[in-house]
């Protein structure tokens, strides 16, 4: 289980969490959904350690997250995507996985039936977006992750492609994985996550 214990962050006198306190479970998935500036990209910062908070704990079960450089978070089992897509433009899409080829080859069917295979020869720059969102997606499932944090996938998406992407992430990410996606547009949510939540400017977090 992640947990946010009394954690605060402020950024130039400006409080973006105050006492916030966060539970997320195993097989949770949770959307998270608020206006500019209300903390969804810090709390995956902070969850990924790439910000410090100024107060409170962060815990994965009993091993604090704090002061742990987000690589060691990762391979604790904890993976996420960011809002501008993160992929090597020198690389082909194949060679992006950086896993050892068994693991791909064991996870091949998945790979080609999701519906990048078309795409695995390509460039990232020769790939529409939700490819390469997809991409993400996999290449952090093929670390066999515990937790997964998905940053505005759906940004830039039109609604046909919303929807299949919704398809793609029920049918690929597996249960047993805590999913949490930071979005402005609900209706990724509504269509995956069992539990949806604001967060609010200096006010605890509320389920919707």
């Amino acid at each position: 289980m992640l947990e946010f214990k009394s954690v605060g962050k402020s950024f130039g006198g400006i409080n973006i969490f105050e006492n916030l306190n966060f539970q997320l479970k195993k097989g949770e998935w949770v959307g998270l959904t608020g206006g500019n500036g209300t903390g969804k990209s810090t709390l995956i910062n902070i969850a990924t350690g790439f910000q410090l908070p100024d107060e409170g704990k962060v815990n994965l079960g009993n091993v604090s997250l704090l002061g742990l450089k987000p690589w060691q978070i990762a391979r604790l089992g904890v993976k996420r995507n960011f809002q501008s897509v993160r992929l090597s433009e020198s690389l082909i899409l194949r060679d992006q996985f950086f896993v050892p080829d068994k693991k791909i080859f064991d996870n091949l069917e998945m790979i080609q039936a999701s519906g990048i295979k078309g795409f695995l020869n390509r460039f990232p720059s020769e790939c529409p977006l939700p490819i390469l969102r997809k991409m993400e997606v996999l290449r952090a499932l093929l670390h066999s992750p515990s937790i997964l944090f998905l940053d505005e996938p759906s940004a830039g998406f039109s609604q046909e492609e919303l929807h299949e992407f919704s398809q793609f992430l029920i049918t690929y990410v597996p249960s047993s994985i805590s999913l949490v996606i930071v979005e402005h547009r609900t209706e990724l949510m509504q269509l995956v996550c069992t539990k949806s939540w604001g967060l609010f400017l200096n006010e605890p977090l509320r389920i919707m």
